[in-house]
């Protein structure tokens, strides 16, 4: 399940989307692509410490 702070991105893209339509849509990208990378990192270090 997504994390508070990614529900938030998805959530803030979704109505980016809906307010501007594609015009905004490489910021909706980027929104998404830096939730996704948060998230790999995350849990890239869970792991990292787990195996510790």
């Amino acid at each position: 399940m997504a994390q508070p702070s990614q529900d938030n991105a998805i959530c803030n893209s979704v109505e980016l989307l809906k307010d501007n339509r594609f015009d905004r849509f490489a910021e909706v990208v980027s929104v998404l692509m830096n939730a996704t990378t948060v998230a790999e990192q995350s849990l890239t270090d869970s792991l990292s410490s787990s195996n510790m």
